[in-house]
Parts: structure tokens; sequence; C-alpha cells
């Protein structure tokens, strides 16, 4: 039920539905978290600051979707904060940063992050 009803907020695209949406990013079902991820993008107006703020006010697997959540924004802020956490001490942020770059397939954006991390060593950047 939880997942369907994101999945129509997504499709609905108002930008209202921010908040519930972000919300989701903490439930305990992996799907769900997927969903959110992806029914973020599809608002009219994408949350960008409101989706940074959740990436620093949480923790675990929700600030991980948050990250990921970013890439799908595809707008030039959002692209520049995945930029800025490829330099992040924490492998994770920084293996979570290069999917949410991914997602769209931005060309100049993938050379960058592919510079920026050539030197990196930890299985979960390179994964």
């Amino acid at each position: 039920m939880r997942k369907s009803v994101i999945v129509a907020l997504g499709k609905i695209g108002d930008p209202a539905a921010a908040t519930a949406i972000i919300d989701a990013f903490d439930d305990p079902f992996f799907g769900v978290r997927q969903t959110a991820i992806m029914a973020i993008g599809k608002l009219s107006q994408p949350p960008v600051n409101a989706i940074a703020a959740a990436i620093h006010g949480r923790a675990g697997l929700a600030r991980h979707a948050a990250i990921v959540a970013l890439g799908y924004c595809d707008t030039p802020e959002a692209r520049s904060i995945l930029s800025d956490m490829l330099n992040s001490p924490d492998p994770m942020i920084r293996g979570f940063a290069l999917e949410g770059l991914s997602v769209h397939g931005d060309k100049d954006m993938l050379e960058a992050a592919e510079n920026v991390v050539s030197g990196d060593t930890d299985p979960f950047v390179l994964a």
C-alpha cells in the first residue's frame, strides 16, 4: 500500500507531495525506499534543497536513498551537490553519489566523476 501511494504521488507530479515522498526514504522496506527515490524526480519541480536537507538530517539507508534521489532530479543543482559528495571521506557517500550521477548519463558529469574516483580503492565505490 505505501509503495502504491508513493507511485501515485510521483505520477501526479505535484511538488506538494515532496515531504511525503522524502519521508518514505526512512521506510524499513527497500521497495518503498526505491520507489520514493524514483518518484521524487517525477515532481514538476524537484525539491533539490529538501533532498539535500534530508541527506544531512538522516543516517544509514535513508541518507543513501536521498543521495541517489538527487540523481533523479536532473537539475544542475542536484548534479553539483552529487559531484561535491565524490570528495567525501565516507565511501558509502561516494558510491551512492556516483550512482546518482549515473542516472541520466550526463557525459561531462560522468567523466568528472571518473576522474575524481579513479584513484579510489574502496570496494563499495568501485562496485
